[in-house]
């Protein structure tokens, strides 16, 4: 019905060619007019000419879409990959040729693949856009070239072992040292307490021989020598017993848990001694 409408029309314009039929034509048609006077097989065959000297998209091709398709103002250009050539409309003017480009790209809009109305190609929603074949233009190929003999971003890259080697010559001096340190300070650590608890039993020597020649005066006697000599042994025992008991404190932690612990550590030592007392007097 279309082609016979326009083959009217073209047949109205070669018979009358006055100017009140051209203005009438003009007030209808509008931008139009000059397209209507050709007929709908003449524009697809020059349509497809176009395409063939233009060297027409073939599907997968990558070419870049104007941002004025989208309904955007600017010079930008949307990269995508072909996925539809051909016709898109069937109007009363010839159709003309169009492309469905995936773009990479979300433009935030509701085209998935469907224009007018009617799939063409499939695509994730707001990647797809119908535009005529004017409005896009090919990407230029990647150019194909030999393969290098050895890539120098490999890990095998004489450059880039040279510099891994250093990296981990650095790191392992630093972890060296940073252990070193840490092993003299805990050295340090361990001589400050050891010294700490000599001075401690030190003194408690001196006082306790101290306070035992003022209870004891006659020294000479052998009553007082073995009462000194017990009291030395008990009393070098239970240095060491709190010595350890003090240790134990400092390895876990110092706080107040480890405070409880060393309590309950000397009521039970206390509660061993006393049980061994008794069964001594059994």
């Amino acid at each position: 019905m279309a082609s016979d409408l326009n083959s009217a029309l073209h047949e109205k314009n070669k018979d009358c060619n006055c100017e009140k039929c051209r203005y009438s034509w003009n007030r209808t048609f509008h931008n139009h007019a000059a397209e209507l006077q050709h007929m709908s097989s003449e524009k697809t065959v020059a349509e497809v000419s176009l395409a063939k000297t233009n060297g027409c998209f073939k599907k997968g091709d990558r070419v870049l879409v104007q941002e004025s398709t989208q309904e955007k103002k600017g010079d930008r250009h949307y990269p995508g990959t072909v996925q539809y050539v051909g016709y898109a409309d069937d109007n009363l003017v010839a159709p003309r040729m169009h492309v469905g480009v995936c773009l990479y790209d979300n433009v935030y809009s509701s085209h998935n693949g469907v224009y007018q109305g009617k799939r063409y190609f499939f695509c994730p929603r707001g990647h797809g856009v119908m535009v005529k074949s004017s409005n896009v233009k090919p990407l230029s190929p990647v150019l194909r070239t030999w393969p290098l003999n050895g890539n120098n971003m490999f890990p095998s890259y004489e450059g880039v072992k040279k510099r891994r080697k250093l990296r981990e010559k650095i790191i392992k001096e630093a972890e060296d040292k940073l252990c070193q340190e840490h092993e003299e300070k805990r050295r340090a650590q361990m001589v400050r307490v050891s010294r700490s608890a000599t001075q401690l039993y030190s003194s408690d020597m001196a006082s306790n021989t101290s306070y035992e020649i003022l209870r004891y005066p006659d020294k000479d006697t052998p009553v007082h020598s073995d009462y000194l000599a017990k009291g030395r042994q008990n009393m070098d025992k239970d240095s060491f017993e709190e010595l350890q008991l003090n240790k134990l404190k400092i390895a876990f932690g110092g706080d107040e848990k480890a405070e409880r612990m060393v309590q309950t550590l000397r009521k039970l030592r206390m509660a061993f001694q006393e049980g061994l007392a008794l069964e001594g007097k059994e």
